[in-house]
């Protein structure tokens, strides 16, 4: 019972304490309006003062100096007030006038019609809506024409890549290959045809004995192997093989950069 009497009693207080953080916050807000209103008020009665201090001083000074000049300063005034009172309040509130001026667009002068031209084009254009679904087409369209852009760069890369790897195999193949075997595949480059198992081994005697005996110490598995291995030759079935397309590709390789054909063995 008694914890029940001193949450209500804690509440109670916590309420009162918020109605009077409230009461505090309007007043201070109706100070604030108050004092923001009459700051235009004030401003002007402050104006107001410099002008009298500005009409009034000169004549109290020259009282002050001498007095027989008072008279011509009056007399001066009496001549000259509503000039020196425009002056004074064109630079007095110089600001104001501005943009006055700035919202006028037509002025009648001596029954004449003074009309303002329209801002410059480049001004017109910062006042203008934008559209927003323009600049996302546009956006999308950008967007869409990078990563096409990157993608075929991308292709471009790769197939130049690919190219090069080509390009590093065949000068391999190239500085390996004995002549002989760049004759068996420029013949079947020429002819499209298959040669056999045994014509190739009859070939490569031949080569053997006339020309390079350095080819004794290699067999013709061997000398075959390097062929398939390097997929430049395959077999079309058996007993026969056929140049690929690889194969066609190194022929015509070497020989568009002018490569001997005629290499020793």
């Amino acid at each position: 019972m008694g914890k029940l009497v001193n949450n209500i009693n804690r509440n109670f207080y916590f309420n009162k304490l918020k109605m009077l953080k409230n009461n505090i916050k309007k007043k201070l807000s109706n100070i604030s309006y108050v004092f923001y209103s009459i700051t235009p008020i004030l401003k002007i009665v402050f104006k107001l003062i410099y002008f009298l201090i500005f009409i009034s001083l000169p004549i109290f000074l020259l009282y002050y100096w001498n007095f027989k000049y008072v008279s011509k300063i009056i007399y001066f005034l009496k001549i000259s007030w509503w000039p020196l009172v425009t002056v004074f309040v064109i630079l007095l509130f110089k600001d104001n006038i501005g943009k006055l001026i700035d919202e006028l667009n037509e002025l009648y002068i001596f029954g004449n019609k003074a009309k303002r031209d329209k801002q410059p084009p480049n001004q017109e254009i910062l006042y203008n809506k934008v559209d927003i679904k323009k600049i996302e087409e546009v956006y999308e369209q950008s967007k869409e024409d990078i990563i096409k852009n990157f993608s075929d760069n991308v292709n471009t890369l790769k197939e130049q890549l690919a190219n090069k790897e080509i390009e590093l195999d065949f000068e391999r193949i190239y500085n390996v290959i004995y002549g002989s075997q760049i004759f068996i595949l420029d013949y079947l480059n020429v002819s499209n045809a298959i040669i056999s198992f045994d014509q190739i081994n009859r070939y490569y005697r031949e080569t053997q004995n006339k020309q390079h005996p350095f080819l004794n110490n290699i067999d013709i598995s061997q000398y075959l192997s390097f062929l398939t291995s390097s997929q430049l030759l395959e077999l079309a079935d058996l007993n026969n093989y056929r140049i690929t397309k690889k194969g066609k590709d190194f022929i015509k390789y070497i020989k568009e950069r002018q490569y001997n054909l005629n290499k020793p063995f």
